[in-house]
């Protein structure tokens, strides 16, 4: 969804979705760009996307990257139709 530069800082992240399909899950997370490594679940935990809802970061301090890296959501337990909508809140790197 995202790219953030090494020395981002996330402040807070939702996904606000429609009805996404019987069984559909989202969760939110990040990909490291040097090496694709995914932790699918780093920013959320998965929720179930059947009716319309949303997904936010939780509780969590502000998360600074320490390599450049992919603001993620992950669509599992079936085929998915709607539309989701990110909204990241960050700091950029350096700032």
């Amino acid at each position: 969804l995202f790219k953030l530069h090494a020395g981002s800082k996330i402040l807070d992240f939702r996904g606000i979705f429609e009805a996404l399909g019987a069984g559909v899950t989202v969760s939110l997370g990040i990909e490291l760009v040097a090496n694709g490594v995914a932790v699918d679940t780093y920013l959320s935990a998965a929720v179930a996307a059947n009716a319309a809802g949303n997904v936010v970061m939780g509780n969590k301090a502000p998360m600074v990257l320490t390599e450049e890296a992919y603001v993620i959501a992950v669509i599992g337990g079936g085929a998915a139709t709607g539309q989701f909508d990110a909204v990241l809140k960050y700091a950029p790197d350096g700032v």
